[in-house]
């Protein structure tokens, strides 16, 4: 079945394609999302449990934050190429495609998509799932210290600061540094 501009148009109760910002069609047996090519400034999208085989029809859509496309039917990790140019992309869930079984596919996705912060609800910090994470975990008493924790917040917060408050963040560590080293 293909995706009709009714159907968007009804579901997103937007005036005309431009103006969807979001739009789901989960479960609607959908395979031709052609009609997408269309929503240039569409920022959420869920088409997951549907029968989609190509992602080529969202390539324009520059404005896309979080795309939902569970359980379809993607057979090869190129088909995330076509999202490779979308500067926004930050968050993706694709569990349930044949293209995506392991952890080296998760690492794949990673190479492709570089910028996402979300992948199937676990979050991404430089590249690595947070689960992935090499944070100083230590075992006490039977319960994990928070320093782990801790350190992965840091490193996400981290990544969504601009470049002046990355200098604000630099300069109280250069300060916290330089009242330890005194009372050392």
């Amino acid at each position: 079945m293909a995706l009709t501009e009714e159907i968007v148009l009804t579901k997103s109760k937007a005036s005309n394609l431009s103006r969807v910002k979001s739009l789901n069609c989960w479960g609607l047996n959908v395979s031709d999302i052609t009609i997408l090519q269309k929503t240039p400034n569409i920022e959420v999208l869920n088409l997951s449990v549907n029968r989609i085989d190509t992602l080529k029809d969202l390539a324009n859509c520059k404005m896309l934050r979080e795309l939902y496309v569970r359980k379809n039917l993607l057979v090869d990790l190129k088909e995330l190429e076509h999202l490779s140019h979308l500067p926004n992309l930050r968050v993706l869930w694709l569990q349930g495609n044949t293209c995506y079984q392991n952890s080296t596919d998760r690492d794949r996705v990673l190479q492709i998509l570089p910028n996402l912060k979300k992948l199937d609800n676990t979050a991404v910090v430089h590249g690595k799932s947070i689960e992935e994470f090499d944070g100083k975990e230590t075992e006490q008493k039977g319960t994990k210290t928070r320093q782990g924790n801790v350190l992965k917040c840091v490193f996400l917060l981290l990544d969504e600061l601009d470049d002046e408050e990355l200098a604000l963040v630099e300069k109280r560590i250069k300060e916290k540094s330089s009242c330890s080293s005194s009372s050392a």
